[in-house]
This record gives C-alpha cells, sequence and structure tokens, in this order.
C-alpha cells in the first residue's frame, strides 16, 4: 500500500504521513492522527500512543 493512498484513507497529507513514518514528526504529532493511523493498521491506540510517548504503558482502558 502506498504513502498516498494510508493518507487518502486517513485524511492526511502524504508529505506529513511520510514524515510519520520516517520519525520526523512523531513527538509533535497529534493525538487524532495517531488514532486514525491505528485504525487503518489495525493497531491497539494503546500500543501507538505509547510508541509515541504519549504514555508510559500499555493501558488496557484505552479503545482499540
Amino acid at each position: 500500500m502506498s504513502i498516498r493512498s494510508v493518507a487518502k484513507s486517513c485524511g492526511l497529507a502524504p508529505s506529513h504521513l511520510a514524515k510519520i513514518e520516517v520519525g520526523d514528526t512523531f513527538k509533535t504529532i497529534g493525538v487524532e492522527t495517531l488514532v486514525k493511523l491505528s485504525k487503518f493498521y489495525g493497531i491497539p491506540v494503546s500500543a501507538i500512543l505509547k510508541e509515541a510517548g504519549f504514555i508510559d504503558r500499555h493501558d488496557d482502558d484505552l479503545p482499540e
């Protein structure tokens, strides 16, 4: 799947998604964007928030 198709499905600019994928904006990315990407890729919200540094641990109370 291309960056353009993922970006379009998630309502993001392809250039922004490319920066996220290489880690250039990972610490400044919005939670809403992370939630969109977690839903698209089927990754639990808590796992992606932990990887982004928004939470310290995997919290099972967060929505999938």
